[in-house]
Formats: C-alpha cells, structure tokens, sequence
C-alpha cells in the first residue's frame, strides 16, 4: 500500500483517498493522477498545460477541464482542513500553509 504523508493528511494512492484522523474523501482516477504529478513536482510548480498534455488526449484537452479538477483537490484539501494547498500562482504547486 502506497501511503504519503502531506502536511497533516495521507495520500493513500492505492485506495484513492485522502484522509485526516479517521476521516477519508476518495479521489477519481484524475484527481489521483493530478495528485500523483503535484507530488512528483513538488515544490516545483506545474504548468496547466503540463497537466493538459498529462492527463487527457489530444481529442479531450480542454483548460477549464484542468481548473475543474484542480478546483475539486483543493475543495477536498479544505473539507478535511490539511495544512496544505494547490497555489495557483504561475502553475500549481503543493504548499504549506
């Protein structure tokens, strides 16, 4: 079983799933690809076309698609209050806060 600690949460790849003190929120095969690639990079930003050219084909690349799915990991990142977060500020990246 693949499990990453990221600030006061676990990332378990293998389940899908994002937890905190006994609490879990499971993760689509997207979000854990984007969660994979955030984790691989960090600290060093990604650009949303890097994540576009990553995760879709030719045919489905679409930038909002990228927004969206980001948008989906940060609003799970809060519902289980981890002290980090997917900045936004020239690429994304996973950061304490």
């Amino acid at each position: 079983m693949k499990k990453i600690k990221l600030g006061n949460i676990i990332y378990n790849k293998d389940e899908a799933e994002l937890s905190k003190n006994g609490v879990s929120l499971y993760l689509s095969n997207k979000e854990c690809e984007m969660m994979d690639i955030l984790i691989y990079n960090k600290p060093k930003k990604v650009s949303k076309k890097e994540l576009e050219n990553k995760l879709w084909s030719k045919d489905k690349k679409d930038e909002k698609i990228v927004n969206m799915y980001i948008l989906y990991l940060q609003q799970k990142l809060l519902a289980l209050g981890a002290n980090i977060k997917i900045s936004e500020r020239d690429g994304y990246a996973l950061e304490s806060i």
